[in-house]
């Protein structure tokens, strides 16, 4: 079954309860409606794995099959275009108990864009996603290319999503990225806290990152870490 969390309308609400009550966002603005979800507070041991999706290779939702045997929570951010592509490999790896997010709908750069066409492409992607699995994404949102900015965040908040960032980058969206380049970056680059992002689709993800992920999981939780979704990073420990 689907990971089941919080509404989006109640995600701003989250977040000011989570400030009244002392809970820091660390690299967050605060302003309401421009805040981003970058990485969870430290001191806590937890790590957020997430898979970005929309790079038109071919898709390969077995990487997350080991996950899912293994009960490790991820989650996935497809593009709208991709979840009207391949509706039946969403909805399995939703079933798979996996968090489906929000990638925007196209493979551009929004914060080159006006208002009207970012509100778009995230509605565009949100109604693709509801369409394939039957329920709306969880209201956690990622920009292609991590290209964002404050008038960026405004509008994925007004659009009742989170903008989420990540600290870590797995680098295999390149051809060349291999599992020992995929394994060094995750690893030399990890900290308590860190958003990790990797791809399903990326022109080398069966030669890279569905090689290189079960040694990076294996060598985290042997460090100590917990694996946990974007929610679990907005509490304290």
């Amino acid at each position: 079954m689907p990971i089941e969390l919080p509404h989006r309308r109640w995600v701003g609400l989250l977040a000011i309860l989570l400030l009244l009550t002392g809970v820091t966002i660390p690299a967050a603005e605060a302003q309401a409606g421009s805040w981003e979800l970058f990485a969870g507070e430290p001191g806590c041991g937890r790590v957020a794995m997430i898979f970005n999706v929309g790079m038109d290779d071919e898709p390969h939702p077995e990487v997350m099959d080991g996950l899912a045997v293994s009960g490790i929570p991820a989650t996935i951010f497809p593009m709208g275009w991709w979840a009207r592509t391949y509706p039946g490999l969403l909805q399995t790896m939703a079933n798979q108990g996996f968090a489906i997010g929000n990638h925007g709908d196209q493979a551009i750069p929004l914060t080159t864009r006006a208002d009207w066409e970012v509100a778009q492409d995230i509605r565009d992607a949100d109604w693709a996603i509801e369409s394939a699995l039957g329920y709306p994404p969880v209201p956690y949102f990622t920009p292609f290319a991590a290209d964002r900015d404050y008038r960026l965040r405004a509008i994925v908040a007004a659009e009742s999503y989170t903008a989420v960032g990540w600290g870590v980058s797995a680098g295999d969206w390149t051809a060349d990225a291999s599992p020992m380049s995929v394994y060094t970056r995750v690893m030399a680059d990890v900290y308590d806290g860190a958003i990790v992002e990797f791809h399903l689709d990326g022109p080398n993800t069966a030669g890279s990152t569905a090689i290189a992920l079960p040694w990076i999981i294996s060598d985290l939780a042997a460090m100590g870490y917990t694996f946990v979704t974007e929610p679990d990073l907005l509490a304290s420990c």
